[in-house]
């Protein structure tokens, strides 16, 4: 299989009244084509640390960071913005990451715009991203708050695949949306896995939503990697009593 994302050692300090703590610590494992990977863990288990370095938004204190074979590591934004042709994020709040002054088809448009596309070319697009999101055509007319969380959530997917990435990176992506909404949303997502290869970094507080969408998941407490492996035989036999404590609350 190819390896589209891999993590090598990757440790973040910070300094805190004059104390070094690690809020991630030596965090190694590979992402592959056409694969859902789950990070779980609480909230202050490093997982957002984690995410921030993989995206360039954060630079590691140690490690090494490789995706679709580039080092970025040590990578400058220039590099970085090149890589986000191929590495989307999808936000835990949708609406705040539209402009609420702007409609949603701008929003999902302006990559393709910022490529060269023409107008006309652009608004085809956007229909047609909105209809393989679940949404129609008119949805591009309206403004983020005229919309609900799902229906949003569904345009920023969008907008995501508008520049026809390899792999998604989903930062709690369904936690603020209930219960029903989150499993059309991973329907949706499941689809996409299916017929566009895309690879995803599934990340989550719950592991109820993780089992229901990921092929394989890594556990982590206190920054570290503490259990993984392929979801359903982590969940059916967890080795680590933290694992089991997260079964427990959500399952």
């Amino acid at each position: 299989m190819e390896k589209i994302l891999k993590a090598e050692g990757l440790t973040r300090a910070f300094e805190n009244k004059g104390e070094r703590f690690l809020a991630v610590r030596d965090v190694s494992f590979s992402l592959y084509r056409g694969e859902a990977l789950g990070i779980v863990g609480e909230s202050g288990s490093g997982k957002s640390t984690l995410v921030r370095m993989l995206t360039g938004l954060l630079a590691p204190t140690k490690g090494k960071i490789e995706f679709l074979s580039r080092d970025l590591t040590h990578a400058g934004s220039k590099e970085w913005r090149k890589c986000y042709r191929e590495m989307q994020l999808v936000f835990q709040l949708p609406k705040e990451s539209f402009d609420s002054g702007k409609t949603l088809g701008s929003g999902i448009g302006e990559s393709l715009r910022n490529s060269g596309m023409k107008r006309k070319e652009v608004r085809e697009k956007v229909a047609e991203l909105l209809s393989t999101c679940g949404l129609t055509p008119d949805f591009a007319e309206r403004y983020p708050g005229e919309v609900s969380g799902g229906e949003c959530q569904r345009a920023a997917i969008a907008r995501a695949l508008a520049v026809e990435p390899s792999l998604l990176i989903c930062d709690e992506a369904t936690s603020a949306l209930d219960v029903t909404v989150q499993k059309q949303i991973l329907e949706l997502l499941l689809r996409l896995k299916n017929e566009k290869k895309l690879s995803f970094l599934f990340i989550s507080h719950d592991l109820a939503l993780v089992q229901a969408f990921c092929d394989r998941v890594l556990v982590m407490y206190q920054g570290e990697i503490v259990e993984e492996g392929k979801t359903e035989y982590v969940i059916s036999r967890p080795k680590e009593v933290y694992t089991r404590q997260l079964i427990d609350s959500v399952l």
